[in-house]
Parts: C-alpha cells; sequence; structure tokens
C-alpha cells in the first residue's frame, strides 16, 4: 500500500473520530466479525431486506438476527420500514479504509503507531489501539 494512501486513511480517520465520536467500544464489536462487514457491505450494495441478506448469506434467522442487531446496536445501520440502510457513521468508515483486509489493517496500525511516536499526539496512538482490537477479533 502506497504511503499517500495510508496518510489520507490515517487523516480521514482523525477527522471521522472527531466528527462522529466512533471510537464507541459497539463500534468496534461490530466490526470486529467478518460476517458483519459482509453484511455491512451487502447493504451498502443494495440488499436492503432481511431476506435478501439470508439469502446471499445463506444463514440462520437466528444468527443473521444477532449480527445485525449488533450493527443496529452500533449505528451502523438502521432500519427504515422498508429494509435496512447503512448510517453516516458506516459510510464514514468505509471511506476511511478500516473496513480493509489484513495486509492494510496492518500497514494502518503501524502508520498509526509511527505518527504517534513522531507527533506525540495521543489520537494516533488510540487510532492504533482500536485498530489492533479490530484486528485482534477479526474472524472469517
Amino acid at each position: 500500500m502506497a504511503w499517500a494512501r495510508i496518510k489520507v486513511l490515517m487523516e480521514s480517520l482523525i477527522n471521522n473520530y472527531v466528527e462522529y465520536g466512533w471510537m464507541d467500544p459497539r463500534v468496534f464489536r461490530a466490526l470486529g466479525s467478518g460476517k458483519r462487514i459482509s453484511i455491512l457491505r451487502m447493504i451498502m450494495d443494495g440488499a436492503s431486506t432481511f431476506k435478501q441478506l439470508r439469502e446471499r448469506l445463506n444463514m440462520r434467522d437466528g444468527t443473521l438476527g444477532y449480527h445485525v442487531k449488533m450493527l443496529l446496536d452500533a449505528g451502523l445501520i438502521e432500519h427504515n420500514g422498508r429494509g435496512y440502510k447503512a448510517t453516516r457513521l458506516a459510510k464514514a468508515l468505509l471511506d476511511t479504509g478500516i473496513l480493509v483486509d489484513g495486509g492494510e489493517l496492518d500497514a494502518m496500525i503501524k502508520n498509526a503507531e509511527d505518527m504517534y511516536k513522531a507527533t506525540g499526539n495521543h489520537v494516533y496512538n488510540a487510532i492504533a489501539e482500536a485498530l489492533k482490537w479490530v484486528k485482534s477479533r477479526r474472524v472469517s
């Protein structure tokens, strides 16, 4: 991953931290599952009803319901009566690149740690720790 992309992602993380306050533990718990990230991406790609999600994921109602509830509680999706839609917070997180694959996540963690060492800005340290937490709990 190019240094410029990492820098843009880190700046976006900091801006979204300030604007959305997304360091809420519920957000990171919700993002700690590959299944929930898949559900969130499907909702962003247009699968908006429970039935559409269930058919695409081939998941039992109870299991899917649990994952959807975690996303709802974290404020990453909302139900509008006809289906689910991603919130501004979820879209901001997608823009920051936090919903990235492991290699990019590792690069972002390293960059946040380097920025903390270089600047002493504790926001970078908080971001690095939060990203490590997400990585440690991410399951496929």
